[in-house]
């Protein structure tokens, strides 16, 4: 159990010392070849940081399921007044502590269907819910109709229920 939580810290620091999210793009960006290049990077870049945001709420879904209170789960991470903890993923591994303990009844699979897309969302500038909360009562209710197991069906509602409560 212990190595699980030092799984979990190690995860978090690593996560907001993260230099991605202060890149800047490249002058040579202005060339449409280098400009190709340097989408695929950012892309790259985007998908990386959104596997490492799954990966926190995954391991902080596991740990509250396991029976972990939300302080143990919390005590890890970057105080959230800290440059880390504002950081967007310091701000994201405290979202994700929040709603997993607001909505106990959400499950692994629908959570991390919400996560995975709110961050790819963010990231492409696209609208995303103010809160899970906005959404919550639609994703429990997609896991009601569609179980809790990966299927299209499941995530294909999970994804409807961001896009409705993102405007």
């Amino acid at each position: 159990m212990l190595k699980k939580l030092f799984y979990f810290t190690l995860l978090a620091f690593c996560l907001t010392s993260c230099p991605l999210l202060n890149a800047e793009p490249s002058k040579a960006s202005q060339n449409k070849s280098a400009s190709s290049d340097q989408d695929a990077k950012v892309s790259k870049a985007i998908d990386k940081l959104c596997r490492l945001e799954q990966g926190i709420a995954m391991a902080a879904l596991q740990l509250r399921d396991e029976g972990k209170s939300k302080a143990e789960v919390l005590k890890p991470l970057p105080d959230p007044s800290s440059a880390e903890g504002k950081s967007d993923l310091g701000l994201a591994m405290h979202s994700v502590v929040e709603d997993i303990f607001a909505y106990p009844k959400v499950k692994s699979f629908p959570y991390f269907i919400y996560r995975s897309e709110l961050c790819f969302r963010r990231y492409e500038k696209k609208p995303i819910p103010s809160s899970f909360k906005a959404v919550a009562k639609d994703v429990l209710g997609c896991q009601k109709k569609h179980g809790s197991e990966s299927s299209d069906p499941l995530i294909n509602c999970v994804r409807a229920a961001i896009i409705k409560g993102s405007q």
